[in-house]
């Protein structure tokens, strides 16, 4: 059970797509269904983070800072 406290699926659904995000052991899998063909990525939560720094320079340079000074400790 202690398993399944750690997994979370979160879905989205439109008329054109669906998507469907789920964090599971350190891992985030992101999976798109758009016009019957079906794509996925499997992430770790540091390369999630990474992408949604990229939306903003600055949180992408806090970020990478926080990965060099982890890295140098």
């Amino acid at each position: 059970m202690k398993g399944l406290k750690d997994l979370i699926q979160v879905a989205i659904q439109t008329n054109e797509r669906e998507i469907v995000f789920t964090s599971f052991s350190g891992h985030i899998l992101i999976k798109q269904s758009l016009d019957g063909e079906t794509s996925s990525v499997c992430l770790t939560h540091e390369e999630f983070n990474m992408i949604q720094a990229m939306s903003d320079n600055e949180n992408m340079s806090r970020f990478m800072s926080s990965v060099f000074n982890s890295k140098a400790m």
